[in-house]
């Protein structure tokens, strides 16, 4: 598949940088993909190839050609205004490439008419990085008339003289008559999309801007600062933007509001406040507070600095869609604080990653800066933040949606692209090549539920990918992708990171749930997680015996299910996003997964649904890594006790998990699990244990009368009753 992107730059603006990166995002996964400007960095690939200078002079004319229509509009608000209206050659080199398809970026500045959009005769996916699209003439806007259409008695009160966006807007509306595929980096803006009059048929999907996590990640703070001649010894808050102070949309009056408003907060630091995209400006500013202007930061190693030298990062946009400095703030573990408007709440995990404060709330932007700087631990919060922006920006992740997009174009009709995704299935898959294929075929058999199923394979040495992408190639429902590094945990969250369903269920690649479960669909729609019962089987099918919850247990309060550690199976258990959002990511290094979705379930759900029918075939066999739930040899009950210890040093820490309990509440667990792991265990050793007698019994069933355990479950699970 050959992909061209066409911009009108690859490296002037956040637009550019954005479309240049998920090109070569694309690139890296051996995408034929080109990158088409009017004004292209010397340093690509295909610059002399479109480095005419003739038609580079003529297009540069053109821009100040409609200067005076643009002159025609009286306005008090500083908007920007693009009209496109003058040809290009764009249009012709595109249908005359060998391209299969073309996705549209940032086009203004004359790089491409509106009617040129419709004489596009190649797939088009565009990909919108500001509200123009589907507007009049302006880029963002905050009247409404994009939303009803623009007409003559509907126009804001501060213009005045020709109504350009009106007619811009008529121009839109009379030369598209195709839908177009619509890509937003941020839900806002999809949602901006999706209520307005110009595209709301149209099919539109999320896909954030991607970045190259390697190269922008943490730098060593002191050689930052070093590089950068910047102070040691306070706190130093970041701003930047291109042009600086100058845009008056990127809020930089609310920062110094904010910033003097902080200065009188009680046991406030003192900070300095760091500039970039602006020189020191000649005539002083009078700030209450030392500041330090960078000019304009040319190259990624100082931006790099820029970010891993200062404590936070202060995005005070009055409009914005996903703002590169925000993404790349995150990807170097830096914590951002901004409005909760636009696209930032696809950014910031509110006091995790960072802080959204009230929409033009200064005092709270102010609370939100004062929250870093105060933090108890911004070590771990600069780490978590930094793996937080791995999985949601990385490159190999963006490039497979866009890839996914692309395939769609070719292969489904306009109406079936744009369907909604109910229910998406994880299944992170290692050697299942014996097993694999039944479980797909059961989903394969559900036709009125729109489903996907995301296979991450994790290095398998057998034929299980093979095996999964012969399935993706006849059945789009289903992607195949590699794992990013190896490790069940960091394929399940690469897994949630891919998909894009209301509903989300892990599965296992050796398990199969039944068509059954579809049935339940619309319950499932009206509660935030549920969970079924199963059957456990032996490596070919044959019945055990029924793996029952009782739903008593899911009305036990989350402070009880914590402090023993309750816990079903994950397979048993499917959420909504909301659910889905504190769940994800899973901490990378978790040996249980079951456990942490369990307790972040119980935490965070008002209601869960429960299905009493066992719906799900649980296979016990010998390659399992914890030997399965009916498996007590003492080999694998140490080895299972061990990896809990781990788990209580991982949630311990864990706020998702923690929030409102005390320190030393799983203390009691922790002296269950390090007994339970000992290599040798005598019956006094159990009996002179501060536990409860449930607890002590359950260390001699596991240790020392196995088999007895064993037939204790059985009954437990008949009776439907449990400890």
């Amino acid at each position: 598949m050959k992909v061209i992107h066409l911009a009108y730059s690859n490296f002037i603006g956040g637009a550019s940088v954005a479309a240049n990166r998920i090109h070569l995002s694309l690139l890296k996964h051996n995408i034929d993909s080109e990158i088409w400007a009017n004004e292209l960095d010397e340093n690509s690939s295909n610059f002399e190839k479109n480095n005419n200078k003739l038609k580079k002079i003529i297009k540069r004319i053109s821009i100040f050609l409609v200067w005076p229509l643009k002159k025609l509009i009286k306005t008090d608000i500083s908007i920007h205004h693009s009209i496109a209206i003058i040809p290009s050659d764009w249009c012709e080199k595109i249908n005359n490439s060998d391209a299969d398809i073309v996705n549209l970026h940032w086009i203004q500045r004359e790089t491409l008419s509106i009617k040129d959009i419709s004489k596009i005769k190649k797939p088009i996916v565009w990909t919108l990085h500001d509200m123009w699209a589907f507007c009049g003439a302006e880029h963002y806007t905050n009247d409404d008339r994009w939303r009803k259409g623009y007409k003559p008695n509907n126009r804001p009160n501060y213009e005045s003289g020709f109504d350009i966006n009106r007619w811009n807007w008529e121009r839109k509306k009379k030369y598209w008559k195709k839908e177009i595929q619509i890509v937003t980096p941020s839900t806002w803006l999809a949602d901006c999309v999706k209520e307005s009059e110009l595209m709301k048929n149209w099919p539109v999907s999320v896909i954030a801007n991607p970045i190259d996590t390697e190269r922008w990640s943490p730098m060593d703070k002191k050689k930052a600062l070093e590089h950068l001649n910047l102070p040691t010894d306070v706190p130093l808050i970041l701003f930047g933007a291109i042009g600086g102070s100058k845009d008056l949309r990127k809020g930089y009056d609310h920062l110094l509001s904010a910033l003097n408003y902080l200065k009188n907060i009680p046991n406030t630091k003192k900070f300095e406040l760091v500039v970039f995209g602006e020189n020191k400006p000649k005539l002083s500013l009078d700030l209450k507070f030392p500041s330090h202007f960078l000019g304009h930061l040319g190259n990624d190693i100082s931006l790099r600095a820029a970010y891993s030298a200062v404590d936070v990062v202060v995005v005070p946009s009055k409009q914005d869609n996903l703002p590169n400095i925000a993404v790349e703030a995150q990807a170097c573990g830096v914590p951002v604080v901004a409005f909760d408007i636009g696209g930032l709440p696809d950014i910031i995990d509110h006091k995790k990653t960072g802080y959204l404060a009230e929409a033009f709330d200064i005092k709270d932007l102010a609370n939100g800066i004062y929250w870093v700087l105060d933090h108890d631990k911004p070590q771990s919060l600069r780490n978590y933040i930094h793996a937080q922006a791995v999985l949601k920006f990385n490159e190999s992740t963006i490039a497979k949606k866009y890839l996914s997009i692309y395939s769609n174009i070719k292969k489904i009709k306009p109406a079936v692209a744009n369907q909604v995704i109910q229910i998406s299935f994880i299944m992170p898959a290692y050697n299942s090549d014996k097993f694999i294929s039944e479980s797909i075929q059961e989903l394969q058999k559900e036709n009125v539920i729109n489903w996907e199923l995301i296979i991450i394979d994790d290095f398998s040495t057998d034929k299980t990918f093979e095996l999964a992408q012969s399935f993706a190639d006849k059945d789009s429902r289903i992607k195949v992708f590699k794992n990013i590094k190896k490790g069940k945990v960091i394929g399940t969250n690469y897994g949630y990171s891919l998909c894009s369903g209301n509903i989300i269920k892990c599965i296992d690649s050796d398990d199969i749930l039944d068509q059954d479960y579809f049935k339940h669909y619309n319950q499932l729609k009206n509660y935030q997680a549920h969970c079924h019962n199963a059957i456990i089987t032996d490596s070919e099918l044959n019945n055990i015996i029924k793996y029952s919850i009782n739903p008593k247990m899911l009305s036990k309060s989350y402070r009880y299910v914590l402090s023993n550690l309750l816990t079903f199976p994950k397979w048993a258990w499917s959420f909504d996003r909301s659910i889905a959002s504190k769940i994800f990511p899973m901490p990378e290094n978790l040996p249980f997964e079951d456990v942490w979705i369990n307790l972040i379930i119980k935490k965070n759900s008002n209601k869960i649904y429960h299905i009493n029918e066992p719906i799900y075939k649980y296979r016990q066999h010998n390659n399992q890594t914890f030997g399965g739930i009916l498996n007590f040899d003492k080999a694998k009950v140490i080895f299972r006790a061990n990896r809990i210890k781990k788990l209580l040093q991982i949630i311990i820490n864990e706020d998702r998990i923690m929030d409102g309990i005390e320190k030393n509440f799983l203390k009691n667990m922790e002296i269950y699990y390090e007994v339970t792991s000992r290599e040798k265990i005598s019956y006094y050793d159990i009996f002179k244990l501060d536990q409860s007698f449930i607890q002590k019994l359950k260390i001699i069933l596991m240790r020392k009368l196995p088999k007895l355990n064993t037939s204790v479950l059985y009954l437990k699970w008949k009776l439907n009753e449990l400890f």
